[in-house]
Parts: structure tokens; sequence; C-alpha cells
């Protein structure tokens, strides 16, 4: 079912956001720009916000986030949350747990939610995997759902076909040689090769298989040769999946983070429109690390923090790198994901307590005057 999502711009400032530990502790407007590294003068930038939730029937716009519902906290593999995002058929999406694929507004369309299967209700969605012009979705099953099928007949990768907004089974762990039953728990593509980790659990006994391979099978039981499937030990594939280190990480990030004390531990999570692919960064330091996510399209690069500090560099070589700051939100709230289209920002956030998720939703802003993000 396919659902618009109202676009809404609601005039906020640091006086209508609802309450004041939404308010810039330093007494700094949300949107204002800056060079990076320097301090955000207040300025006539972003104040126009449309704040959206998220319940078990969809996405739903509020006034401001005071006006949001509470929700009980839950984990948050059960959470209607934001696992992911990717462009996806040309169109930049999020990945919601639980409900589906929403895709990004356009010039002529506003966003949508594509959420048609049952099968999203009793499976946690993992995250997209994009190979061979093909967008998949990792799904898997924990102790928190219940036994609704057989083992061996749930897929671990469904194939979202956005065109016809189609959710469909695509590889079942048979198809990699993997035993019935086995969940899917990690599933990530480093250079070349892809890696995977299943896990099976009976009776309370655990078990992991770990996978290397370079190309997935064709699905169903004729697809016989697996050869190019190999299994790994532990070792190999903690190896294979470690961060890289943040001394290699592209010179127009670490150029557009220079702000930020070489002292300070990053974990940025990059995804490469061109690529279709997350690769991880890491510098170590004290304390815990910055968990940024980040968009890279051909010389265009986004990056955003869990406070809303937004950095833009459209590389045109003749625009200064800008410094955004989205509005403050409430302590036990995070922004995580984001997705760009055209003027528009679109940023996920929730509420975090330990292992679980209360409240979750969209927040909505548009871009200062002049910036224009176009996939290229």
């Amino acid at each position: 079912m396919k659902r618009a999502l109202l676009v809404i711009a609601c005039v906020l400032t640091v006086f209508v956001s609802g309450c004041a530990d939404r308010m810039n502790k330093d007494g700094r407007e949300p949107g204002s720009t800056a060079e990076p590294g320097e301090s955000l003068p207040k300025t006539d930038g972003l104040h126009r916000s449309g704040w959206y939730y998220f319940s078990d029937r969809g996405i739903h716009a509020a006034q401001s986030p005071s006006a949001i519902p509470p929700r009980p906290f839950v984990p948050w593999t059960e959470a209607v949350r934001v696992a992911d995002m990717a462009n996806v058929e040309g169109k930049p999406s999020f990945l919601i747990n639980r409900l589906g694929v929403m895709s990004g507004p356009s010039e002529t369309e506003a966003a949508t939610l594509n959420s048609d299967s049952p099968i999203l209700q009793s499976v946690t969605l993992g995250g997209f995997t994009q190979f061979d012009g093909k967008t998949g979705i990792r799904v898997y099953r924990n102790s928190f759902f219940s036994e609704g099928s057989k083992a061996g007949d749930s897929p671990f990768l469904l194939h979202f076909a956005g065109g016809s907004e189609r959710f469909s089974p695509w590889l079942k762990p048979a198809d990699m040689g993997i035993s019935a039953g086995a969940q899917c728990v990690s599933l990530d593509r480093i250079g070349s090769m892809w890696y995977a980790a299943f896990k099976t659990e009976i009776k309370g006994r655990v078990d992991f298989a770990y996978l290397e391979f370079e190309d997935f099978p064709s699905p169903g039981p004729d697809a016989t040769d697996r050869s190019g499937i190999r299994k790994i030990d532990a070792d190999s594939y903690r190896t294979a999946v470690t961060p890289f280190p943040y001394s290699g990480i592209p010179e127009r990030i670490a150029g557009l983070l220079s702000g930020i004390a070489p002292d300070i531990p990053v974990q940025l999570h990059v995804y490469s429109v061109v690529r279709q692919t997350v690769q991880v960064w890491i510098r170590e330091g004290t304390g815990p690390a910055l968990e940024g996510k980040a968009i890279t399209s051909g010389e265009k690069t986004a990056i955003l923090f869990p406070d809303g500090t937004f950095y833009l560099d459209m590389g045109n070589g003749s625009d200064k790198p800008l410094v955004l700051r989205l509005p403050a939100l409430s302590p036990g709230y995070v922004y995580t994901w984001f997705i760009l289209s055209g003027n528009t920002l679109i940023s996920a956030w929730e509420e975090q307590r330990f292992f679980e998720t209360g409240r979750a939703g969209l927040l909505e802003i548009p871009l200062p005057v002049g910036i224009y993000w176009k996939e290229e």
C-alpha cells in the first residue's frame, strides 16, 4: 500500500520548540551556518521544521515535539524506527523497521511509504543490501518474536522492487548452504567481497557460521552451485569486517571534520550513492565515539551527528562547506540516519534507553537558500 507522507513546514524558533530543554544550550538558533570548526552565529538560517512520529500504523505529522504521544520502550529490534538508508532506484530512501521503505520527496512527488507486506510485521528489518542494480532487505527473527513459520521457511533477504512497491522473498539460508532456521545477523560488503554471519540457536545452544563470497547465488532448490561461497573462521570474519582506520578516510571527509579535536574518537558510517554500499571508518580516542552517518554522491558529502550537527560540502570548489545546527532534542533523544532530496533534509530521530527505543520519527527541514542536493 502506498501512503503519501504529507509535506508540512511548521515555523519554529528556539522559543516554540515545545519545551525549554529542546533549546540549544548555548543560545544558538538551529540551522545557522558557519565555517567548519567555528562557532555558529545567530542568523536567519533554518527555522521551518516539520516534525513526524511513527506508530504501528504509519507516519503522522505533529505540530511540535511536545505533541508527540509517548510510546513504551521496547528492544530496538522490535521498535518502529529508521534502521538504514540508501539510494533506491534513484530515490533517497529510509528503511523503517516494521513499516517498510519510505522514499524521499522529489520535484514532482511527495514522499511515499511502501508498506504492503505482512512479513514486515514479524521480522526485524536489519538493513539494505544492494547488488547488481537490485535492492534487498536483510531480515531476521529473534527470541522476542513468536515462531510463526517452520524452520527454514523464512528468507533472510527480501527483494524490494520500488517501481511495483513489492516486497518478495529472495534468498533463504539454504541457498547459502546454511542449515534451516539460521538467522543472518550481519551482512557486509568489503571491497569486492561479501561477508555474512548466521546464528543458529537450538535448545539454548548458540552456533555461528561465517561466509565469504563474491556473488550471491541464484535462489531456489535448483541453485546447486555454491562453489563461490566459502566458510571462514571467526577470526578471519572479524578481521575482514573490522572498520577502516580513520587515517585512510577520503580527504574531503577529513577536511570537513577538521574542526573536531584529534583526540576525540570518531566512528563514521559512510554510504556511497555510486558504490551503493557502506564503509565504516573509526578513529580511536578516549571516551565514547562520535557515531556519525554520512552520504557521498560524486564530490558532494553530507554528515550528521547525533546532537544534530550537520556538515555539508557540495563539492563544487567555489562554495565553502557549511555547518548547520538542527533543532536540539531533549536528553535521551538522538538524530540517526538522514536523506537529502533537492532542497530538503529529512533526519530520523529516536528516544533511546540502553538497548531500547521509545518514541521515534522524522524531522523535515529545508536547506539554506541556494543549496540543492541532486544525485549524480
